[in-house]
């Protein structure tokens, strides 16, 4: 239930999705937000691009607000009423692409992936299942030389992906029993 409910607090505050990668036999392709998420994208571009310019134009700007008077009680309190609107066209944008993005089947499917990763990042949450790499666990390269080197002969997986064990010590030549499919190893 937490999981779920991490799911749909990251769908709002969650990274912009690009692509969707190849599983199995589905080729990859590029993601498409449905209509909510990229015109939310937009007012967010907007509003990014005014404050920028803004910004870079700070010099200019003050002088003009000093001089139409914007710097007293009134132009004060106009002031704050236009910020509190961008602030709510701003807050119903972040609203409205949340709610696109839970819409979209593939965004939510993205979602739960980035959250399991995150919650357990092994290698396990990484690859979700073994027909991605045609039946095969992907094994990484050993380093070569320095204190941290993995020796190829007891080089297991989670061994090397899990802060508990480190190189420094003897690896085991089979994995220990706190080493399962469920990767409790980092918690």
């Amino acid at each position: 239930m937490a999981e779920v409910g991490s799911t749909i607090i990251w769908t709002f505050y969650g990274p912009r999705l690009l692509r969707i990668m190849r599983r199995g036999e589905i080729a990859g392709y590029n993601y498409q937000p449905n209509f909510l998420e990229s015109f939310s994208d937009r007012i967010f571009h907007a509003i990014k691009a005014a404050f920028s310019a803004t910004y870079w134009c700070s010099p200019i700007v003050v002088v003009m607000m000093y001089r139409r008077g914007y710097f007293n009680i009134e132009g004060v309190q106009g002031l704050s009423k236009m910020a509190l609107s961008v602030f709510a066209v701003y807050a119903l944008a972040f609203f409205f692409r949340g709610i696109g993005r839970l819409s979209n089947a593939d965004y939510r499917n993205f979602m739960g992936a980035f959250v399991q990763a995150k919650n357990n990042p092994c290698l396990r949450t990484r690859m979700s299942d073994e027909e991605e790499n045609d039946g095969q666990t992907p094994q990484p390269t050993p380093k070569t030389g320095g204190p941290n080197a993995v020796q190829k002969q007891d080089w297991h997986p989670d061994l090397a992906l899990c802060s508990e064990h480190s190189s420094d010590s003897e690896t085991p030549e089979t994995p220990s029993p706190s080493l399962s499919n469920d990767c409790r190893c980092r918690s």
